[in-house]
């Protein structure tokens, strides 16, 4: 008996609009509430430059934005951000596709992509010996 393999967890890709080719012209993202879409909106030329890009294993650029071009997005929770869009296929998608996760996830976290992370995060100082008998 063959195992049920889900769609998108097997060789091939899940059904949708985008599957692992995009079209050479950015698609409209007017109405996508994703961060990916602020980013490329502002700069289209991120699409122009990754659009036919992949990793050393292999995974497409189409593949870390499908997801966003799909759907569109959701509206933001009340308060919250917006969904981000992006969907790293491995470790080396957020330095080969870096062009757009940066500026993405600096909107999300409300920082550039080049700020430190605050060290100190309001937690109480622990002395060394104290985190060394845990």
């Amino acid at each position: 008996e063959e195992a049920m393999v889900l769609p998108g967890m097997g060789a091939t890709a899940a059904p949708g609009v985008y599957d692992l080719e995009l079209p050479e012209a950015m698609p409209e993202l007017s109405g996508n509430r994703t961060l990916m879409a602020q980013v490329l909106i502002r700069d289209p030329s991120i699409y122009s430059a990754l659009r036919d890009q992949r990793t050393a294993s292999g995974v497409p650029f189409a593949m870390t934005v499908k997801g966003a071009l799909d759907a569109l997005g959701v509206a933001a929770p009340l308060g919250g951000a917006p969904p981000i869009g992006l969907v790293a296929g491995d470790a080396e998608s957020y330095e080969a596709f870096g062009a757009l996760f940066a500026p993405a996830l600096g909107l999300y976290h409300g920082r550039a992509p080049s700020a430190a992370h605050p060290a100190d995060r309001g937690f109480p100082a622990s002395e060394p010996d104290a985190l060394a008998a845990a």
